[in-house]
């Protein structure tokens, strides 16, 4: 959780090879300042942020300043929503695999694939919209598209699409269906292990070494290293 570690009244930070200063009321976009803060990131990093109130009302922050000039951050998650719902009646109007009352499940997928890529106001945004995961234009801009990657990729009802590489995006060569059970296992959040210097969530270790994600689990619980877990020591 980001953690401020102190309130300013200005801040300044170089931009472009720009000197900027932020004050207090300074309005970006759909976003007014209403605080100036140091604060820390989830990764431990210190910088320079501010909390700002959305022209809707809703409070987000702390965000990086710079977030306000490239237009990372133009609002509290309303403006992209307004834009995304804009567009996704356009393409319901055109393909008609959605309507008011009838959404096939695979279009419902495909919504809510966009949204956790897009809207930073969602609790796992850290894992998506923060690190840069996104969809493909060609999915993005066409559900049809999509819709017929997945028909002809595995799809059917009970099924969870599924990133192979957490590092990059939804697109068709780095996706996959799979059981939800199994997807949970390679989440990102999924703790992860370092052997020779190398690190890899027990996932990919149990994918290189044949071993089952319960079993080094469990020698890890039961007080083995890392490389008598993984099968490497004795």
């Amino acid at each position: 959780m980001k953690k401020i570690i102190k309130e300013l009244n200005e801040l300044e930070i170089t931009y472009e090879n720009s000197k900027l200063k932020f004050k207090i009321g300074d309005k970006y976009n759909k976003l007014t300042i209403i605080k100036l803060v140091n604060y820390q990131e989830d990764s431990g990093r210190k910088s320079k942020g501010c909390i700002c109130q959305c022209e809707c009302g809703n409070i987000i922050g702390p965000i990086r300043l710079r977030n306000l000039l490239n237009g990372d951050n133009m609002s509290c998650g309303c403006y992209q929503q307004s834009i995304h719902s804009k567009q996704m009646a356009d393409r319901n109007y055109k393909h008609g695999y959605s309507t008011r009352n009838n959404r096939e499940p695979l279009y419902i997928i495909w919504g809510a694939m966009i949204d956790r890529t897009e809207n930073t106001n969602r609790n796992d945004s850290k894992y998506y919209s923060e690190k840069g995961i996104m969809v493909c234009e060609e999915w993005r801009n066409d559900y049809t598209k999509f819709r017929e990657w997945s028909l002809n990729n595995g799809y059917r009802p009970g099924l969870s699409i599924d990133r192979i590489d957490n590092s990059l995006g939804y697109c068709p060569g780095n996706c996959r269906w799979i059981p939800l059970n199994q997807q949970n296992l390679n989440k990102t959040s999924n703790r992860y292990l370092e052997y020779n210097g190398i690190s890899k969530t027990i996932t990919d270790w149990s994918r290189e070494t044949g071993l089952s994600w319960n079993t080094i689990n469990n020698r890890l619980k039961k007080g083995l290293t890392v490389g008598q877990a993984l099968g490497y020591e004795i």
